[in-house]
């Protein structure tokens, strides 16, 4: 049986998470995206999602200021449907850590028209705030969304 775990984020799990081809092309557009995303746990907790050693996804909080975070991850290209079970639950879980260091808003953007990360973040309980026009690094438009725990 596969093993699926959420686990404290390393600075090498960068190198070893593979996108899917759009998702890296939205990134490719920002400069050196795999150095700013080795110093994500320095913004706040970030994890990293295994299965069966290999890194499939990554996220975190990037502390804001006090009470507020902004949630984001980053996942790879060879997730198994039956993996989305794990992963969710395991962003959850982390999630439900935040009001121990005093967070009561997460806060996250999606990519205006992405679907599937929509569908994610209102799974994860998030509510849609507004759309922000031209807000990525590329002009796109993205949608805000926030949580309150």
């Amino acid at each position: 049986m596969a093993d699926l775990r959420i686990r404290s984020f390393e600075p090498a799990d960068v190198d070893d998470l593979h996108f899917a081809p759009g998702p890296q092309r939205r990134l490719a557009g920002l400069a050196d995206w795999r150095h700013s995303m080795r110093m994500a746990e320095q913004a706040g907790p970030a994890w990293a999602a295994t299965l069966d050693g290999h890194v499939i996804g990554l996220g975190g909080f990037g502390l804001m200021w006090p009470g507020r975070c902004n949630a984001w991850a980053a996942v790879g290209c060879e997730i198994p449907p039956w993996a989305w079970i794990g992963l969710h639950r395991g962003v959850l879980e982390r999630m439900g850590q935040l009001p121990a260091i005093g967070i009561r808003r997460v806060e996250a953007e999606t990519l205006h028209g992405y679907d599937a990360a929509a569908r994610w973040v209102r799974m994860l309980g998030f509510e849609w705030e507004c759309l922000s026009r031209a807000f990525g690094p590329d002009g796109r438009d993205y949608d805000r969304w926030a949580r309150i725990l």
